[in-house]
Order: C-alpha cells, then structure tokens, then sequence
C-alpha cells in the first residue's frame, strides 16, 4: 500500500511538472464558419494556443464528446509552440454527422492534456445557404441574413465526397432531381476577418458565396487565402467582388483573374449593374457599385436581388460522381483474378490420389504401412507448400499500388480539386504508411463502413490521419496478405495554363465541330476524346503546349502505355462513353476528356516511401 501511494504520488508531480514547464493554454475561436458548417465538408477549426512556459512540441486531436462517432478519423496535428509564443492554428476535419460541440486536445510530451471545445455550432442544411462577408462596415448586406429564397430541391455535392452516389435518389450528396424541382431555403450570413479565411480550398465547401467588400485589397488576404480562394470558386463556389471608388483595385492580379471572359450584366432595383460571369464550374459576380455607400428606396428588392445570386448553384463534381463506380473498377490490380476452377478441382484430386490410394498401396506393396504417420504428413506438408507456391506466382509477390484520378476543369482554368482512389495489394501481411502530399486534403477509405450499428467507430473504417508540414499522412494501414485495400482521396492538381479551345458546331443531326484545342497543361494525353452535346467528335493526342485542329471522326490515336495502364484507360473509356454523359451538366457545349500516365498529374503519394507502380489521370475538361 505504501509503495502504491509512492508511485501515485510520483505520477501527480511528474504530471505537474511537465504542466509547470509547458503551461499551455487553448482558446478555440471557431469552427467552420462562425460556427456554421455542412456535415461530410472539410471543416476548418481554428485555435489559439498560448504558452507561457517552456518550448512544447505534442499533438493535437479534436473530439466530438457529446455526438459519439460524428467525427470517424482520428485526426492529429504535431506542432512545437516555442516558449512564450501566441500562435492560431488551423485543423481541418470532415464530420460524419452534424454535432453541436466539438473539442479541441492538445497533448504536450511527457504532459497531461489541456483542452478547450466550441459549442455554439450552428448546422447547415441542404436548403440553406451561407454567406460569409470580408470586409465592410460591420453591417455590410445585413438586410440579405435570413431571407428567403428558392433553392434547388437536391444539393450538389463536393467532389470527394464519397457518401454521395450518381443517382437521382435525393438528398444531400446527391445531383440535382432531373425534373429540376426546387424548394425555399434560408440566408445565413456571418462576417469574418480577411487574414481568418482557410489556406485549404476544400475548407469553404460550407460556403455558398464569399463576398469581398469594397476595402479588401489584394494586400488584405493572406497568399494562401488567395491561393485557395480561386480554386474554391471554380469548383463550384460563388465569389462576389463589391466595386468601390479606387478602380485600380480590380487591376491587381488576384482580382484581374476574375473580372476577364465573357459575362451576364445583371441590374438591381436602383439601377445599380453587376457583371456575372462562369468561372471554371462556378461563377464571379463583380458589382459596379459599393453596396455599404448606396442608397436605395426598396431595400426589400435590393435583398431579393442578393438572394437570386446566392440561389445559384455551381456545378463542380458531376464528373466525378459519374465516374466513381469507374475508379473503383479502374484501380483493380489487371491480374487480380480467382485461380480456374478447373485447375482448383484437378488439383484436390492429384492430392486426394495420393493421398490415400496411392499412398496405401504403395506402403501395402512395401508391407511398411506402419510408415502412414509419416508419409501423410510428408504428402500434407508438400501439397501446402505446393498450394502456397501456385498462389505465391499466380497472385504476385510484390506490393501493387495503383491510383486512378479524375478532376473536372474549365477552359484555362489552372488549378482544380482532382479525386483519386488508391488501390493497395499486398504480398504479405503489414501495416502501410501512407505519405500523401502536401496537395491532399482528404482521405477515406473506400468500400468499408465507418460506424457499427450502434453509431460507434468502426475499428476497420477509422483512420490515423495525421497533418504533418510535409502533408498528410495516414499511419498504419493494415491490409492482409493477398488482400487489398482501397482508398479515396482528394487533393488539388496544378494544370498550367489549363486546357483551351476555340471551337464551332455546325451540326445539325451530327456534330460537325471545327476549330482547335490547345493543351496548356504540363501533361501529355496518350489519348484525348472531344464530345458536342454529349456526342463524340474526334479522338487524337495532345502533347503539353501543343495546339490541334479539329478533325472530325479519325482513327483512335497508338497509346503506348504498359498493361495495367492500358486496363485503367479501357475502363475509364468504357465508362466516360457510356455513364458520363448522363449528367445534363456533362452534355451541355464542348467537353475534352483526356488521358495521361504522366508523373506530373498524379497525386504526390508515397506508400512506405514507395511511389504508386501504375497510375491514369482523366481530366475532364469543358471548353
């Protein structure tokens, strides 16, 4: 008992002197947006940490302690916060489900925990809307919050988002109802601080429009936000830019970006104009006036005005929903099939013979049948060792990763959310470690439930993602001997000077598209196909920086790729013909669907610090 209360005591010191040294404190400042968020979005947390005491390197988690199984990863974060430093952190998790409080833990080293939570979060629904204002007076379109407005009746999801199907069976996560019904939603609106805005695009998927006021100025934004923000928007976002009295604001390159193309002028209840104009998958809508200094006489049509904006819906992950089954199927290993049946039978039957008959009379004939105990487990032990060896050539005895990816772009857009599933194979039994890159942004693993009947974790569909300043990492992957095990991510692709085209449909019946395609991307397509309307057009290749015309029909251009290559590009070529078109948004002007083994259009990961063996990239781009 003495030594009991020893050791207790020990502990109690030990703890407190690491609390001592490290004093560290937590304030959570927000979740999402304000505290308003969309389950199954990337959800940007943002705390402040202050120590006070020594220099502190540990983890933090975050929890969901009063909605068990809302937050299915075990998402970590190490940093070391200098002695006496103030610091505010960003830490990005995808909630299953909605919770109203979510907590904060920091662990330092050889420390207790130290935690802080957030509780006022607020859901958004799949008929509400979300807009969050930069900049302003404080009060800037107030009058638009609460409003109501007609929405479409099914939400567009996000690109990766794998609990979302290409059906038309409703919901969130799902495309819009083909019969186009709508229904009415509600403005939410928030304000925020410009240097607060995530560095992570996927992070404003809760986000319906992002209004820049007329004070922000490019000096405003941090260079992440403005890395982040064009991304966001040509994905599916809508960016609303308030004009102002300082022209030469707009000419600075991080606004010059949106206000070039060809555009919708639009006019409020004053007079007041607005150019609208598509921006990769979503819009940008540049107003010509500052809303915080006019003044109008029907502030009610002025906010109807707003709320029409907010009501549009950009159209960013049809592609990829339309193709997920196809990924799926693509990344399969090409020699991945049961042994024959026929080969299967003959061989129990060899090893049943001679087991038993032949091993009886050879033994009779050799009056040693007292040998049995020994010749059966001999014959046994070799058909095993047999059997191993047949599985050990005809199922492979290397570590197969492949990874197929597929991104939706615009023409000359430069940057995009590509989706990527990654396929591993494993001769032996062993846990993998998973670098991801510094461009991904989510992963989860494909084909497993992540919760058990009961709404807890499942231990099979749980990750370990830890975000580490060289990228995300997903720790100890366990996959089985002979098995494989699947994975979704998403992360962003860098696509040059993007894909353009200058083409004319002089069809009627048939497309008759004439003009040229020019491939702006660092990437070399073995195989580009271009569609009108839906309707194939013309096959050929694209080397980087190289301009095509158009000729309609033609042979299908040589691809020189390997033979898993090959099997990935069929099965994504098998598909985009017969399932990618379905989507009304994929059959609307002219659509390029090109195809690149190129290193340069993968997903930057490594698998025990092993590259992928066989990747296919198919970037679907509308011109």
């Amino acid at each position: 008992m003495r030594h009991e209360r020893l050791l207790l005591t020990l502990a109690v010191l030990l703890v407190s002197m690491g609390l001592a040294c490290a004093r560290i404190t937590l304030d959570v400042k927000s979740v999402g947006f304000s505290g308003f968020y969309r389950s199954r979005t990337v959800v940007p947390i943002l705390v402040q940490v202050t120590n006070t005491g020594d220099t502190a390197s540990g983890e933090f988690r975050v929890l969901a302690p009063s909605s068990a199984g809302a937050l299915p990863d075990h998402y970590r974060m190490r940093v070391t916060i200098p002695k006496g430093a103030r610091q505010t952190y960003t830490l990005y998790v995808v909630p299953r489900a909605f919770t109203r409080e979510l907590t904060v833990r920091f662990t330092p080293a050889g420390a207790g925990p130290v935690s802080a939570s957030f509780r006022r979060c607020e859901e958004l629904y799949d008929t509400a809307r979300l807009l969050v204002v930069v900049g302003g007076t404080g009060s800037s379109l107030s009058y638009v919050n609460g409003q109501v407005i007609t929405v479409p009746e099914y939400a567009i999801p996000r690109p990766w988002d794998t609990s979302a199907t290409p059906d038309f069976s409703g919901g969130y996560g799902h495309h819009p109802h083909p019969r186009g019904g709508t229904t009415s939603g509600k403005v939410n609106l928030v304000y925020l601080d410009g240097s607060l805005l995530p560095a992570n695009p996927e992070a404003y998927g809760s986000v319906d429009m992002l209004a820049l006021m007329s004070d922000v100025t490019e000096n405003t934004l941090k260079a992440e936000a403005q890395a982040a923000i064009p991304v966001w928007a040509a994905n599916g976002g809508h960016l609303l830019i308030a004009g102002s009295a300082v022209r030469s604001r707009l000419d600075a390159p991080f606004f010059r970006q949106f206000t070039a193309g060809p555009s919708t002028t639009l006019t409020n209840a004053d007079g007041g104009t607005a150019q609208m104009r598509p921006f990769g998958a979503g819009y940008v809508t540049v107003l010509a006036y500052d809303p915080d200094t006019a003044r109008s006489r029907d502030w009610r049509r002025i906010s109807q005005f707003y709320g029409k904006l907010i009501a549009n819906q950009g159209a960013g992950g049809a592609a990829v929903h339309a193709l997920r089954d196809a990924l799926s199927a693509a990344v399969m290993v090409r020699n991945l099939k049961p042994p024959n049946l026929q080969l299967i039978v003959i061989f129990l039957l060899i090893y049943l013979v001679i087991l038993v008959p032949v091993n009886y009379f050879v033994l009779k004939k050799m009056d040693k049948r007292e040998l049995a105990w020994v010749t059966t487990p001999v014959i046994v032990l070799v058909f095993t060792v047999g059997a191993y060896g047949i599985g050990y050539v005809t199922k492979g005895n290397r570590l197969v990763t492949n990874v197929v990816s597929v991104v939706e772009t615009a023409s000359g857009q430069q940057s995009g959310m590509a989706v990527s599933q990654l396929l591993i194979f494993s001769p032996s039994r062993t846990a993998y470690r998973l670098n991801l890159g510094g461009a991904a942004l989510v992963a989860r693993e494909s084909g497993r439930d992540e919760y058990d009947d009961f709404g807890r974790p499942s231990r099979t569909g749980a990750l370990t993602l830890l975000d580490t300043p060289a990228g995300l990492q997903v720790e100890r992957l366990q996959v089985n001997m002979w098995a494989f095990r699947q994975m979704t991510m998403a992360h962003q692709i860098e696509l040059g000077h993007g894909v353009t085209g200058a083409l004319n449909d002089t069809g009627s019946s048939t497309p008759h598209v004439t003009g040229t395609v020019t491939n702006g991307t660092p990437f070399n397509f073995a195989l580009c196909e271009l569609y009108a309307g839906g309707r194939w057009v013309a096959s050929f290749s694209l080397k980087p920086g190289q301009r095509l015309a158009v000729s309609p029909g033609g042979a299908t251009p040589t691809v020189k790729l390997d033979e898993q290559e090959q099997f990935m590009l069929d099965s994504l070529r098998d598909k985009a013909k017969t399932g990618l078109f379905t989507t009304p948004h994929l059959r609307e002007g002219f659509v390029l669907v090109g195809y690149t083994a190129d290193p340069k259009a993968r997903v930057p990961l490594t698998i025990n610090d092993r590259a992928a063996t066989g990747a296919m990239t198919m970037v679907v781009a509308h011109l």
